[in-house]
C-alpha cells in the first residue's frame, strides 16, 4: 500500500510546490519520513500529481537521506523559484 502526492510547503502564509529540479530518490525518503511513513517507493518529477500557477518554492533540493525533515536539506535556498515552471511541481510516493 502507499500513500502519494504533490510535495508543498507552506512558507510566508502560502503552500507553494517544491520545484523538481534535481529531485532525488533521497530527497523523496526525507519527506515521507517526515510525514510518518518510513520510505518513498519512487520520486515523482515534472508535476505528474498536477500543476499549480504559482511559482515554485525550494529548488535543487539535495539530501543526503538520513534528514528527519526537508528543511535539514542542502538545496538553492529556502525563496520562491519563479524560473522553476508549473511543470517542475515535485511529488512522492511513500511506503505505507
Amino acid at each position: 500500500m502507499t500513500h502519494m502526492g504533490r510535495v508543498e510547503i507552506k512558507q510566508e502564509g502560502f503552500w507553494h510546490d517544491v520545484c523538481s529540479i534535481g529531485w532525488e530518490k533521497q530527497d523523496a525518503d526525507v519527506v515521507c519520513r517526515q510525514l510518518g511513513y518510513p520510505e518513498a517507493v519512487l520520486e515523482i518529477a515534472h508535476g505528474q500529481f498536477g500543476y499549480t500557477s504559482g511559482p515554485r518554492w525550494l529548488t535543487s533540493v539535495h539530501c543526503q537521506g538520513n534528514e528527519t525533515s526537508l528543511d535539514q536539506c542542502v538545496s538553492a535556498g529556502w525563496r520562491l523559484e519563479p524560473t522553476c515552471k508549473y511543470w517542475f511541481g515535485a511529488g512522492v510516493v511513500c511506503k505505507m
